[in-house]
């Protein structure tokens, strides 16, 4: 079953697919049920506060208001793919 809608954005109207946005990217299908599935490569924090942590805290942010968002409207969704929380490379 193929979803009719599929968009690249959290709905803030910033698209983070363009170019493979190195601050995440985020593909939503949405169905007639109203079940969103969102898939998302977040982006890695690193271990470099002054390279990474500003843009992961500020997709984090993003993310948040996203599901706050579908939260406040009663609609359910399904998040998987790369969340970047493993704190080793063995993980």
């Amino acid at each position: 079953l193929a979803p009719p809608k599929i968009t690249y954005e959290f709905g803030d109207g910033v698209d983070t697919f363009a170019g493979h946005d190195e601050n995440g990217r985020i593909i939503v299908a949405e169905f007639p049920s109203g079940l969103r599935v969102l898939n998302t490569y977040v982006p890695m924090n690193g271990w470099s506060e002054e390279k990474n942590f500003g843009r992961r805290r500020a997709w984090d942010a993003r993310m948040l208001a996203f599901a706050s968002r579908a939260k406040e409207e009663g609609r359910d969704f399904v998040w998987l793919g790369d969340l970047n929380v493993a704190h080793q490379d063995c993980d």
